[in-house]
């Protein structure tokens, strides 16, 4: 008798109100969550959901949306407008719904997985700035989605295939600055994409294909100086990226295909960290004029430097040739230049596929620091003023804009005043007078 009581307690809580069906999930204050349209998978012409609805003479807001509550309702039409009173979008909510545009209103903290996936939504999207994540496939396969893509700051975690297939966006991505974590294959696919692709200094890691297949990217990559791993295919077919690379001192791994077919330009410069390069990391990179390889790299694989059809030289800070593939650097003229440290021509000239070159030019200036590295600072980044390098008696310092020209030479200085600079991100190279090169990239505010 009382188990029949709760289930009759539990089956008044829930009701109809037009087409829809509610239930109560709180009275303190009163609350329901939508549930679905009475006519399930074969609901047709517009869907308006109320901010309020009556039920038993009391008013009560409308603060969730449950899972699958409208999945596979492929005959709504219409556009699709949240209501402010709404706080959750519960898993494969929409999917599959065929509508017009979609409002989101700051009121909304949670976008379950798969909410919007599939969907064919037109317009731009703005993305509320209380939502703190953007779970799997939220809007996986919904390729309607028009203008810029501006991740908010309230947005901590981009989950996997988030914006999977969203090839209708035709402007920029701005991740703004809380985003820590950003998954695998957030933005596969998003060809259209266009500008600098600047992910902020928040950000610790950076899914395999996160970004393959971006091809519309026409400004600079910029990196944040936490990361440690460039995964698998994370840029490969960014066509379009313009000026240099600079890979932050901070990654160890750089995994296979990572980079390839980017559209980079200039010097290519291998922190110290890294020990491996995967297959094909950079292959068909061919805008690459000089590599620069650092100080504990012990293995680059198969294709990972192939068809750089720009390459003009090498420089390696290993005195141990690093181990090599047959096809590692395959189409890459064997007659340029070779810099190596002093009195290890030999080794080079008899070390496996190494041997292949022809124009080895030892370089004393290549010296390797006993801890692999050498610990450089620059502050305060972003900077208004002047920055500050620490960590090396600089001898020359270069500066470099997004595209890869020259701004400015400074000597025996660890200061630069970059108060009359335009905005953006350079990238300063920093020689001390040990003979240790090293990059780093600064951030300009204006």
């Amino acid at each position: 008798m009382i188990l029949a009581g709760f289930a009759m307690q539990a089956t008044a809580q829930s009701f109809q109100s037009g087409d829809l069906l509610y239930s109560v999930i709180g009275s303190n204050p009163p609350r329901v969550s939508l549930d679905g349209h009475v006519d399930g998978t074969a609901a047709q012409g517009p869907l308006h959901i109320p901010d309020t609805v009556e039920y038993q003479g009391k008013s009560y807001a409308v603060a969730e949306i449950t899972a699958r509550a409208f999945y596979d309702c492929r005959y709504l039409s219409g556009d699709l407008v949240i209501p402010s009173t709404v706080k959750r979008i519960g898993k494969r909510a929409f999917c599959l719904t065929l509508m017009s545009t979609l409002t989101l209103p700051n009121s909304v903290i949670e976008i379950d997985r798969e909410a919007f996936r599939s969907t064919r939504f037109s317009g731009t999207l703005v993305i509320p700035n209380g939502l703190e994540r953007l779970d799997s496939g939220v809007f996986w396969d919904s390729p309607g989605f028009t203008g810029d893509l501006v991740i908010p700051e309230s947005v901590t975690y981009v989950g996997d295939s988030a914006f999977a297939g969203c090839s209708g966006f035709d402007g920029q991505l701005i991740i703004e600055g809380m985003v820590q974590s950003i998954g695998k294959s957030a933005f596969h696919g998003c060809s259209n994409l266009t500008g600098d692709l600047l992910i902020p200094e928040s950000v610790v890691d950076v899914g395999a294909g996160a970004f393959y297949k971006c091809s519309g990217f026409n400004g600079i990559l910029s990196l944040p100086t936490q990361l440690t791993e460039i995964h698998e295919r994370c840029f490969d077919e960014c066509s379009g990226f313009a000026g240099s690379l600079v890979i932050p001192e901070s990654v160890t791994t750089i995994e296979d295909y990572a980079f390839m077919r980017c559209g980079f330009s200039g010097e290519l410069v291998i922190p110290n960290n890294v020990v491996s390069i995967g297959l094909g990391a950079f292959a068909q990179c061919s805008g690459i004029t000089d590599l620069v390889l650092g100080g504990n790299v012990e293995r680059m694989e198969y294709l990972a430097f192939s068809n750089l059809t720009g390459l003009q030289s090498i420089k390696i800070n290993v005195e141990t040739p690093p181990e090599l593939h047959s096809l590692t650097f395959a189409n890459v003229p064997r007659d340029i230049p070779v810099y190596i440290p002093c009195n290890t021509i030999e080794l080079y000239q008899n070390a496996d596929h190494w041997s292949e070159f022809t124009n080895f030019i030892e370089d004393c200036s290549l010296v390797v620091d006993e801890e692999g590295s050498v610990e450089v600072r620059v502050y305060p980044n972003p900077a208004s003023d002047f920055v500050t390098i620490e960590g090396i008696e600089a001898v020359e310092m270069q500066v470099f804009n997004a595209v890869g020209q020259l701004v400015e030479t400074v000597h025996h200085t660890n200061q630069i005043a970059v108060s009359g600079w335009a905005k953006g991100v350079y990238v300063v190279k920093i020689m001390g007078n040990d003979g240790f090169v090293c990059t780093k990239r600064i951030a300009v505010v204006g």
